[in-house]
């Protein structure tokens, strides 16, 4: 499992008196990150064009052998 974890001080005034730690499940997210990443560099390495657009018909995406091409 990977965590992510934080701490703000807890301060009585000025005095600080202890620390409150938070702590968050990431192993999910660090799995479909790295997922994705293996995805994009698939399609930036395609021998085929890929385009993406949003439903509007924008263009967001391009590969680099569709601007080659």
């Amino acid at each position: 499992r990977i965590f992510e974890w934080f701490s703000i001080p807890q301060k009585i005034d000025v005095l600080t008196v202890g620390r409150v730690w938070s702590f968050r499940d990431v192993t999910e997210t660090k799995k479909n990150v790295a997922e994705l990443r293996k995805l994009l560099l698939a399609i930036e390495q395609s021998p085929v064009s890929v385009l993406v657009t949003d439903k509007a018909g924008r263009i967001e995406y391009v590969n680099q052998k569709f601007i080659e091409t």
